[in-house]
């Protein structure tokens, strides 16, 4: 229960934390600011999450694999994933500061800054999770995700191919599949 418990219990507690302050946010501005601030910071929200997504450079799963194989290295990964992501950061960040700036709607734009420093955060917070998942040996998670990749393409690919075929016959009306296939 050691080290799985008290890992547990710090990814437990800054998921706690991050939901229950972007849930209370949320009531707020819905409730105190109307629909309309709703919608922004619905929007600004969502550019936040891919942004974060962007920041993390793809390294969660990474450290996941690596601290998983090596615990010993569990902090030096971490730190090395880190270094990546401030250097997409030095690229990224003053790309999507002069994006936000460029948005004509003000409280928009406003928004948008504002959840610049959460997506650098979130990057961090998920990073150090990865960290600690590898530490209670979670590579199977990781290879998991490329397992369920896998089925999801292989089952995806044939229903569109399949509705496709259905499409290609539904548009072909009277006119026929057949006719529509010369």
């Amino acid at each position: 229960v050691g080290i799985l418990g008290r890992n547990l219990a710090w990814l437990a507690a800054g998921e706690v934390f991050m939901k229950g302050a972007l849930f209370a946010v949320g009531v707020l501005v819905a409730r105190g600011l109307g629909p309309a601030a709703m919608g922004v910071f619905t929007v600004s929200y969502g550019a936040a999450v891919v942004f974060m997504l962007l920041l993390a450079a793809g390294q969660a799963e990474v450290v996941m694999r690596e601290v998983a194989r090596r615990r010993d290295a569990a902090w030096a990964v971490g730190r090395l994933a880190q270094g990546w992501q401030a250097r997409v950061a030095t690229v990224a960040v003053p790309a999507a500061v002069v994006a936000a700036l460029l948005v004509p709607e003000g409280s928009l734009r406003w928004a948008l800054l504002a959840f610049i420093p959460y997506a650098w955060l979130r990057r961090a917070l998920i990073t150090m999770g990865a960290v600690f998942k590898g530490l209670d040996r979670m590579d199977v998670e990781v290879a998991g995700r490329g397992v369920e990749l896998a089925v999801a393409v292989g089952v995806q690919v044939p229903l569109a191919v399949a509705e496709d075929a259905d499409l290609a016959g539904a548009v072909a009306g009277p006119v026929g599949a057949e006719d529509l296939a010369r």
